[in-house]
């Protein structure tokens, strides 16, 4: 059921951000930046910049990379790479490609597919973390002290 209701979520998100029909309800189409070409390449470069942080994520996760919440066999815990500093960010990179393409859009249904995209991450995400904590405990515990959530953990001297 959880499935079934995250993809629904993302046949939303999507709709939001690439059907503007599907959505013009009044404020859903007001813009909440001005339409300069220099906000728009920002919101380009950012989603690119996400997708690119994606691509590196799930290359670097290799075969312990799932659609679904699981362990694989033999699963280890893999804290360098992108996991270096943030404990999801294949996650972070679609946010992050979310919000520059809400940035390149300028509208509010922009911004509206964020907060439900990024709704949906963080319970998708707490939910993998609570099987994470189970399976490697206290060595678990030490990577999320050093790691960022969805925001990079910056670490200083």
């Amino acid at each position: 059921m959880h499935r079934v209701l995250r993809l629904i979520i993302l046949v939303v998100t999507f709709a939001l951000l690439l059907s503007p029909s599907l959505v013009a309800l009044g404020p859903l189409v007001r813009r909440f930046v001005p339409n300069y070409p220099a906000v728009r390449d920002l919101g380009v470069a950012l989603a690119g910049l996400g997708v690119l942080l994606m691509i590196w994520a799930r290359r670097h996760l290799g075969h312990y990379w799932s659609d679904k919440v699981e362990i694989k066999a033999n699963h280890q815990l893999i804290s360098t790479g992108p996991y270096a500093r943030l404990r999801h960010p294949i996650y972070t990179g679609m946010l992050l490609g979310i919000a520059g393409t809400a940035l390149a859009v300028g509208e509010w249904r922009g911004l509206a597919a964020f907060v439900l995209l990024l709704t949906n991450y963080v319970i998708k995400a707490s939910k993998e973390e609570r099987i994470l904590r189970q399976k490697f405990g206290p060595a678990f515990q030490e990577y999320e002290r050093r790691t960022g959530f969805l925001i990079p953990r910056l670490r200083m001297p």
